[in-house]
């Protein structure tokens, strides 16, 4: 059973609140606002009621120093990427997830940079690395792409003429895109060429914030920009990550709250949803500051309607949870291992948090 919230009446204090759910619902600023108790652990909320449509095991992820196989040829499409540190430092190696695989995790021997040129934040994982027929996966990288092709069990590089590459990932029509900070390359044949107007996401739609202005671009199929929207409704001081939409045209972004309402509901981080249609129904899943309580949470995927949630802080929070915009639910889907923590991690362990294909099933898959 999930948590259900409930309707809105459009006051600044909870319309209703139930101590089994642990959600109070409050309409701010044109949209509604779930809050999520602190009080509530994570381990004792609900199991998800759909976990087929997640594509996710109850547990995810790999023991620290457990040996993997290596990358092979497989129709296999891939559910998730990790990173995981290598002996070297500052290094890391991409794990794939594989369900209904012989061997469901493997590990990409290559060794990658665990940070990029363009700022000191690490090498993150993003939906936007996983092509939408879960076959490709591309990482980038200071002056390149790296090029993991699933169905052949190859790994090729591509040089690229921008040492600020910090983004990559495939359109809806199948394209290769890299972002610089000023610049984007589109990768054909071997070959980076300079791409005006475009964006290297697999996202149709970006949500960007301002001061005081909540925005949405929308990309075509070959990722030009298609269109903006705004302002967006809802209490929002700045948007915190990249954008995951889901089939339907959810988009879902993690967001910081205006300081006044971060006061009021004593919450700080939040996850914004958009409308399908790009409208004003907009939704935010905010979590109540506490000991215990889901901090750094970021969209991870979609599972239909449902946005899947992992956390910046993996190693103390170690779930994916799922939450329904259109019914207020938040339920837990998958418990994380491998991810030990700290400062320096060790050879063998996960780093961060896994990123999940976006569409899933994937495209084409059977």
């Amino acid at each position: 059973m999930l948590l259900a919230a409930a309707g809105c009446t459009g006051s600044e204090e909870p319309t209703d609140e139930s101590s089994s759910t642990h959600v109070s619902v409050h309409e701010l600023d044109g949209a509604r606002v779930d809050l999520l108790a602190a009080d509530v652990p994570i381990a004792e909320l609900p199991e998800t009621t759909d976990r087929e449509a997640s594509g996710l095991p109850p547990t995810l992820g790999i023991e620290p120093g457990q040996d993997l196989p290596g990358l092979a040829a497989t129709d296999q499409p891939v559910r998730a990427v990790m990173l995981r540190q290598a002996e070297t430092s500052a290094r890391v190696h991409l794990v794939l997830y594989l369900p209904g695989a012989e061997e469901e995790y493997v590990e990409v021997d290559r060794e990658l940079h665990g940070r990029l040129q363009d700022g000191p934040e690490p090498l993150t994982p993003q939906s936007s690395w996983i092509s939408r027929d879960g076959h490709q996966v591309v990482v980038p990288q200071p002056g390149a792409v790296v090029v993991v092709d699933v169905a052949g069990g190859s790994v090729s590089e591509v040089a690229i003429p921008d040492e600020t590459v910090a983004q990559a990932g495939w359109t809806a029509s199948g394209d290769l895109l890299a972002q610089g900070r000023t610049a984007a390359w589109r990768v054909s044949d071997g070959t980076a060429t300079r791409d005006h107007g475009s964006t290297a996401t697999t996202s149709r739609r970006l949500i960007t914030s301002s001061p005081g202005h909540l925005s949405m671009a929308s990309y075509d199929e070959d990722g030009g920009i298609a269109g903006d929207r705004g302002p967006m409704p809802g209490p929002v001081n700045s948007v915190l990550g990249p954008t995951a939409v889901s089939p339907q045209g959810r988009a879902a972004a993690a967001v910081s709250l205006l300081p006044p309402v971060a006061a009021d509901l004593g919450a700080d981080e939040a996850i914004y949803i958009s409308a399908p249609d790009a409208t004003d129904d907009a939704r935010i899943l905010a979590f109540e500051r506490g000991e215990g309580s889901f901090s750094g949470p970021q969209p991870s995927g979609w599972s239909g309607e449902r946005v899947l949630l992992s956390s910046t802080f993996t190693q103390t929070q170690p779930w994916i949870l799922e939450y329904d915009p259109a019914e207020g639910a938040v339920a837990r889907v998958a418990e994380l291992t491998g991810y030990v923590g700290g400062p320096r991690p060790k050879p063998g362990e996960l780093v961060l948090h896994p990123a999940l294909a976006s569409p899933w099933p994937a495209v084409g898959a059977d």
